[in-house]
């Protein structure tokens, strides 16, 4: 079992560090710049509706950084847990985060200031699908880079994938809606610019 894990976590580290440094252009894969949580997919073939994923060390520091998720607040490191894994429910959104030791800081991957990238690999078909249901490719693989120091150069990151790979379970990103401010602020505007316009014509 020992043996499987670590030749996993080799593929996964072996995949991220080639995804690092090849542009991503094929119809198996994807690269997201802008900040997006993950949506995770369960797959059809299996007796249950939950997302297994498996976390990987690609030459990220990680005596300085956990590597996990953020959500209500609160950070659940996934490499601390037993073969660095963890199951999510299909149809989770997740925000994966870096949590530096020292400084107990927060990184993640939805703040457009923590400038985190993901590249989404080995594609799946969206019929496969059964929770939630999607109509584009989900994918079984993701690395996420971090710029962590805003040089413009992407940092080394964490990589997964779900477990087992040969099932149907994968993720995909997922647009982080507007705050409720952004909204009121757009439509305030619109309202002010139907007045304009109500005025001029009368």
């Amino acid at each position: 079992m020992r043996s499987h894990n670590n030749w996993l976590k080799g593929f996964i580290a072996g995949a991220g560090l080639l995804l690092l440094s090849v542009p991503l252009s094929s119809a198996f894969a994807l690269t997201v710049t802008n900040p997006s949580s993950v949506l995770m997919i369960d797959g059809v073939g299996d007796n249950n509706m939950t997302v297994q994923v498996t976390a990987a060390d690609v030459t990220f520091p990680i005596s300085q950084y956990d590597f996990g998720f953020y959500s209500g607040g609160n950070f659940t490191s996934i490499t601390s847990t037993i073969n660095w894994s963890y199951t999510f429910n299909g149809g989770d959104v997740v925000d994966f985060a870096l949590r530096e030791k020292a400084s107990n800081t927060i990184y993640d991957i939805a703040n457009p200031l923590d400038y985190a990238n993901q590249f989404y690999s080995l594609s799946i078909d969206p019929s496969l699908s059964q929770n939630p249901i999607v109509s584009s490719p989900y994918y079984h693989s993701l690395l996420i880079a971090w710029d962590l120091n805003h040089d413009g150069i992407a940092d080394p990151g964490f990589g997964f994938t779900v477990t087992p790979l040969l099932s149907n379970d994968g993720m995909a990103p997922t647009v982080v809606p507007l705050p409720a401010a952004a909204w009121l602020f757009g439509s305030g505007l619109l309202g002010l610019g139907a007045l304009a316009r109500r005025r001029r014509s009368t």
